[in-house]
């Protein structure tokens, strides 16, 4: 490899490693959630674990799959929330790494599909394995039914 290849390539890894995972950096892998009920005062689990006591806040790892809010108090029916997790829209920031105009420079041998790929694959893949790539609604709010 010349100095100039050599050049490029520690150019293109920085470049790429400064804007990797997108979502990763806005937001980070965990997520706070607000709970709110009526009547408040309801214990809050989140699948298993101890959460607090309405209306509070909970922290949720963004790659949890699953993920129920359990929502009880005396008096009152128990009530279960699954949690709908959707899509970041910071993927989309990732997307700019498909751009074709970054592989000007290449030389003829060089693959612009192999470099768009691997960057692409280095971006994406780090939110999804973070769980950055996903997101929770930002409150959870309920009402639960008096017992008779």
């Amino acid at each position: 490899m010349n100095p100039r290849q050599r050049t490029l390539a520690i150019a293109v890894l920085i470049t790429a490693a400064s804007g990797a995972g997108c979502a990763t950096v806005a937001h980070g892998p965990f997520q706070e959630i607000r709970v709110e009920s009526v009547p408040s005062g309801a214990d809050v689990r989140i699948d298993t674990r101890v959460a607090g006591v309405t209306p509070t806040t909970v922290r949720i790892a963004r790659g949890r799959t699953g993920t129920v809010v359990h929502l009880s108090k005396d008096g009152f029916t128990s009530l279960d929330v699954p949690l709908k997790r959707g899509v970041s829209r910071w993927l989309a920031v990732d997307a700019i790494a498909l751009n074709p105009l970054s592989c000007q420079g290449l030389r003829r041998d060089q693959s612009c599909a192999g470099m768009l790929l691997g960057t692409a694959a280095m971006f994406f893949g780090i939110d999804l394995v973070t769980g950055s790539a996903f997101t929770f609604p930002k409150t959870v709010k309920a009402t639960l039914a008096p017992i008779r």
